[in-house]
């Protein structure tokens, strides 16, 4: 518990623990809220200790290199899981499609969305879907029925299964780090993309994207990090950005670094994060 990074390498007959035991933890931890699994390449996991970016080193080396967990070099390389999709409560039907809030699992986290399935005949492989990345909603004030309504109903009435994604600390959704949520919003995405194939009605195979503002920007992330991952890319058929946010360093230095209590005696703190992402 007072590691700040966890590393395995889950291959060694010869590791104490055991490697039995030590697969049993990795998997445990998979699904503990205090750690989140920030990288995996064959049998090497890493896992990073939530809330680390709140703890303040008092005299860090200055040749000391943090690994930052949101990174696209980080994100291209963990892993993410496939969830089990339940639907919470049935919202709407009208004569064109049902809608559902559903709620799935990101790094341990409950995550809430809006799912609208169309009536008509389901394809032999399932309805196309399309993932909605919402823009910049006040965290308290955004709805997972009511935000982005409008259009959320235009792709449904145009046989889309329709997903649209909370993110962390939005509406209802669990956040674990407040400060740094904003960073794990792709993170919500490419966990919900691999769950895809956990909604019976959906083609997991013919996914589409459409961000809007902050939503642009968490598509393009999503987009680098499948870039680098064949398996999940040739999923993706089409996406469209509107609006995007391309600088995520200048909106995180202007909105959040004067508030955070790290940043208090240095407003450089987090300078040589963003060099590396």
């Amino acid at each position: 518990d007072k590691a700040d990074y966890i590393f395995f390498l889950l291959n060694d007959l010869s590791a104490q623990p055991s490697l039995d035991a030590q697969k049993k933890m990795a998997k445990n931890m998979e699904n503990d809220k205090n750690y989140i699994l920030i990288f995996k390449s064959g049998d090497f996991i890493a896992f990073k200790k939530q809330n680390l970016y709140k703890d303040i080193i008092p005299n860090p080396k200055n040749e000391q290199i943090n690994l930052f967990p949101y990174s696209i070099t980080t994100l291209s390389n963990r892993k993410y899981i496939s969830q089990n999709i339940k639907i919470e409560k049935s919202v709407e039907e009208n004569l064109e499609f049902k809608s559902y809030v559903i709620s799935f699992n990101s790094d341990s986290l409950k995550q809430y969305a809006l799912m609208n399935i169309p009536n008509t005949k389901k394809p032999e492989n399932g309805f196309p879907v399309i993932i909605i990345n919402h823009g910049f909603i006040e965290p308290n004030d955004y709805d997972t029925i009511n935000s982005y309504k409008s259009i959320t109903d235009y792709f449904s009435k145009n046989e889309y299964l329709v997903l649209k994604p909370d993110y962390r600390g939005n509406g209802k959704s669990e956040v674990a780090d407040k400060a740094l949520m904003r960073f794990g919003y792709p993170v919500d995405v490419l966990n919900l993309i691999e769950s895809l194939n956990n909604i019976p009605q959906a083609n997991s195979n013919q996914i589409y994207l459409y961000g809007h503002s902050m939503g642009g920007e968490i598509t393009l992330i999503v987009l680098e990090v499948v870039g680098k991952n064949p398996q999940i890319l040739t999923k993706i058929k089409a996406a469209v950005v509107w609006a995007p946010v391309t600088d995520l360093s200048d909106w995180f230095n202007k909105s959040h670094v004067p508030c955070l209590q790290e940043t208090k005696n240095n407003m450089n703190y987090y300078a040589d994060t963003f060099k590396i992402m």
